[in-house]
């Protein structure tokens, strides 16, 4: 149309994909869910995503963005950090 204003398509955010991290991190939900840990899959795709955001170098960064993703209750911190440190 002549004249119309042009809706713009909203922009989706750049996700950086490491196959072989994401199924690692399905991986660990798994383990965490076998040992008591609700993880729902939103999480796990949250999860996915920030490790892609903040990357493998910083081991420290790599942990808090999982930690922060798939940790919602207190009681399940000893769980994650048993886990993360095998």
């Amino acid at each position: 149309m002549v004249g119309a204003a042009a809706v713009a398509e909203p922009r989706r955010p750049v996700r950086l994909r490491l196959p072989r991290v994401d199924s690692r991190i399905s991986e660990f939900a798994g383990l965490l869910r076998a040992n008591g840990v609700r993880v729902s899959p939103a999480e796990v795709a949250d999860a996915v995503q920030a490790s892609a955001l903040v990357g493998l170098d910083d081991r420290a960064g790599f942990r808090a963005a999982l930690r922060a993703t798939l940790v919602k209750r207190t009681r399940d911190v000893p769980a994650f950090d048993g886990l993360f440190d095998l």
